[in-house]
């Protein structure tokens, strides 16, 4: 594992069994510049992927230091903490709409592990049309 350098970075615990720098093993962590530049994980609405989604996860207490952590859409912030706390959030997304994922306002001691997963609801027609599906395979086995 490394760590970059004295500027904001994104860490990725892939080798290291214990629990170093106070990110688990297999857990993503964002970390503020030297400057206190926020550290950013970005989602990008993929073309063609327009539709209601939900947004959950769940930033760790990581290292001791105390820092400030959200969520933004579009650049506007829809949640908010200090150091850690979950959310669960749900947005109409564009292609091209992103979703930020931020750790800022310090820098010592600030690696943040991150969880987050960000899914496509299904239109209800969608699910109506799976509905129908099923109901025309019970009928014709009986």
């Amino acid at each position: 594992m490394v760590l970059a350098g004295y500027d904001q970075h994104h860490l990725e615990n892939l080798n290291v069994p214990d629990y170093e720098y106070h990110v688990e093993l297999g857990q993503v962590s964002l970390h503020p510049g030297s400057s206190e530049q926020p550290s950013v994980a970005r989602w990008t609405t993929p073309s063609g992927a327009a539709g209601s989604y939900t947004i959950d996860g769940q930033f760790y207490a990581g290292d001791s230091g105390i820092m400030q952590v959200d969520v933004r859409i579009n650049g506007t912030g829809v949640w908010q903490a200090t150091d850690f706390g979950s959310f669960q959030l749900a947005s109409n997304l564009l292609p091209g709409d992103t979703v930020d994922f931020a750790v800022y306002g310090g820098y010592g001691y600030g690696n943040t592990p991150l969880d987050a997963t960000i899914q496509l609801v299904p239109e209800p027609a969608s699910l109506a049309l799976f509905a129908l599906g099923g109901i025309a395979l019970l009928a014709a086995a009986e």
